[in-house]
Order: structure tokens, then sequence, then C-alpha cells
């Protein structure tokens, strides 16, 4: 005795599974990016690399990564004391810190908005 549909039912279940993949990886790229754009308001600049050096990356469809590739981002990024904020940079560039940078950038961008993020992702996973 034969299952009747069961090869059509497989093959929609199989579609319905890769649609679902694409809406969490997509949910996925758009808050990273979203946490790449605030934590790139909250860096301090001076020529611009640090901000510039961000990246968001979704990997194995359920891993997003966001981060900074310049060499020094980790030492500005935990960065607690801030020496010199508010003093003028010495290529006269601003002031350092100023007006908006500071440290945990990236960890403050996730943190401080985890409601949207959340929705976010509940917005791009809906069926």
């Amino acid at each position: 005795m034969a299952v009747r549909g069961l090869s059509e039912t497989i093959a929609g279940l199989d579609k319905a599974q890769r649609a679902v993949f694409k809406k969490r990886r997509n949910s996925l790229s758009t808050v990273g990016l979203f946490v790449q754009a605030e934590a790139q308001k909250r860096v301090p600049v001076e020529y611009g690399n640090l901000a510039s050096s961000a990246f968001t990356e979704v990997r194995l469809d359920h891993i997003v990564t966001v981060g900074f590739t310049a060499k020094y981002a980790p030492v500005v990024h935990e960065n607690l004391e801030q020496k010199l904020k508010g003093r003028p940079r010495a290529s006269g560039k601003g002031v350092y810190w100023g007006p908006t940078g500071e440290n945990k950038f990236l960890q403050k961008a996730a943190d401080q908005n985890a409601r949207k993020i959340t929705r976010i992702l509940a917005k791009g996973m809906e069926l």
C-alpha cells in the first residue's frame, strides 16, 4: 500500500523550510546592519578608519557577526578611562572621544537596542 501525495508533501515541507531559512538569514542580516550602524554612530572619529572598518556577516544561516577590523578597535572599545576625552587631537581634527564617541560602542549599540532588535527579528520572521 503506497501513501499518496507523500513526495508532494515532502517537497512542500522542503520548500517551506527553505523559506524559513531565507527569512531567518535576511532578518539576521537586517539586525546585524542595524547594530553596525548604531555602533558606527558611537565610534570616536578622527580620520574615519575605525568606523569604516565595520562589518556584518551572516554565517551558517543562523549566526550574525558584527565587528570592526581596525587593529586598534578592541583597545578603543575597551578604553574605560578615556583619559584624553575632550582634549584637542594632535591632528587638529576635533577632540578625543568627541562629540559622540564612546567606549563599548558595539556592546552599547546591541544592549541599548535589545527591544528594537527583537522587533526586527519578529517582523522578519512573520509568515
